[in-house]
């Protein structure tokens, strides 16, 4: 007589919630906040073939808190796989035999509920004989509802200056995905990937911030990302001339505007260098000096052809006015400011 070895296959299943016993396969009912449920589970499955098995049905009754769903998932001892000794045969845990992928994680919104489940197992004709087995472990919790969650800026477009401090723009979040930042562009800033403060690297140019989110656990994010632009520009205002680089142009005219006192300088942090004199008064203008006093630049014009003394012109950086004085026999006196630029653009200053 010629005795054959068979393969039993088996799977047993067994049950456990978080924060909480069971006694075999039933979960008794368990509170959890303003929730109560039990939960049925099969306790055991023979594989009768290859193929689609189907175990039964998870089943779970109670009530639930608003805005709380009923979360179950499945782990396997052995990896998804029934183990005889080295030998083993692998299966995929589904809902239905028509499936394409696994299932091992269920969401009940309300109760009662009810999910069919089965395994899809491998060929194991070609399997040694044995006793093939593996333990699944469905755990039990309530979670809150997944939200729907948000990012933006309300400020879409932030213009600064080279010469300003650190600084964030407000995110606007609702829920309580992670963020992360970056910066794309020209080489105007840094940011810190995890709080979205922006340093200024003291170029002028433009960049392009990124707020980026992730899924919780709790919330999830149609778009997940967010962006806004800086503009970095050089100092262009009056009280900007007290910075160091700014290169400021005064345009001293006479009453007519016809003959002109041109005076530049680059201030360094503490006062004007490298200041020159150009215009059709170059040839009256024996000295020209540009000096900072207190919140005001002054700009001295020693005048020499005969007699002629000296024009000062007084910018206070604070109101953006000018006066003009004028001692001696000075030809042409710029009774009228042509113009006043800081780092190449003009700035609008009134007469005191």
């Amino acid at each position: 007589m010629t005795k054959t070895k068979q393969k039993i296959l088996g799977l047993a299943l067994s049950a456990s919630m978080i924060a909480s016993c069971f006694t075999g396969m039933s979960i008794p009912a368990s509170a959890e906040g303003e929730s109560t449920y039990s939960i049925t589970i099969p306790s055991t499955l023979t594989v009768e073939n290859s193929g689609w098995n189907s175990i039964g049905n998870i089943s779970a009754s109670g009530t639930l808190e608003n805005g709380k769903k009923l979360n179950i998932t499945a782990t396997s001892a052995n990896s998804w796989a029934l183990k005889s000794g080295e030998n083993s045969v692998s299966y995929t845990l589904k809902n239905a035999s028509t499936d394409t992928a696994a299932t091992t994680s269920w969401d009940f919104a309300s109760l009662p509920a009810s999910q069919a489940i089965g395994i899809d197992v491998e060929d194991y004709s070609a399997k040694p004989a044995g006793t093939y087995q593996d333990t699944v472990t469905f755990t039990a919790s309530v979670k809150n509802m997944v939200q729907a969650g948000s990012i933006s800026y309300a400020t879409t477009s932030v213009n600064k200056k080279t010469t300003d401090s650190a600084f964030t723009n407000t995110l606007t979040k609702t829920g309580d995905g992670s963020v992360t930042y970056s910066i794309a562009g020209d080489n105007v800033a840094t940011i810190n990937a995890s709080t979205g403060e922006v340093t200024l690297s003291g170029n002028a140019g433009t960049a392009t911030i990124t707020a980026t989110v992730t899924d919780s656990e709790n919330y999830t994010y149609v778009t997940k990302t967010a962006t806004y632009t800086l503009t970095v520009e050089k100092p262009t205002t009056l009280a900007d001339a007290f910075v160091n680089g700014a290169v400021t142009k005064i345009v001293a005219k006479n009453n007519a505007g016809t003959m002109d006192y041109i005076i530049e300088g680059t201030f360094n942090g503490s006062n004007f260098e490298n200041v020159t004199k150009s215009g059709s008064m170059t040839g009256v203008m024996k000295t020209a000096t540009m000096t900072k006093s207190g919140n005001s630049i002054i700009v001295t014009i020693e005048c020499t052809i005969g007699t002629y003394g000296t024009i000062t012109l007084t910018f206070d950086t604070t109101n953006n006015t000018y006066t003009v004085n004028a001692t001696g026999s000075v030809p042409a006196a710029p009774t009228k400011l042509g113009s006043i630029s800081v780092n190449g653009k003009n700035v609008s200053v009134s007469s005191s």
